[in-house]
């Protein structure tokens, strides 16, 4: 049987399984903030903290996830 990877690394395709899950979640959270009370709650902060915090939220876990955390 031929590995296409390197042993302590992580696969390709477990790679692509992370990156399909981290869309999922970013897709299901992202639709609450379009509508509702946390839409309000969002504005309240100014939209340069709001694009921190996405970003943070989201680059945080892909990075802990393709580091083998």
């Amino acid at each position: 049987m031929q590995i296409d990877h390197e042993p302590n690394q992580p696969s390709h395709r477990a790679i692509k399984i992370v990156a399909m899950l981290i869309a999922i979640v970013v897709l299901a959270s992202w639709s609450p903030l379009r509508t509702g009370p946390a839409r309000w709650a969002v504005d309240q902060f100014p939209i340069e903290l709001t694009m921190f915090l996405a970003g943070a939220f989201t680059a945080g876990p892909i990075c802990f996830a393709f580091e083998g955390g």
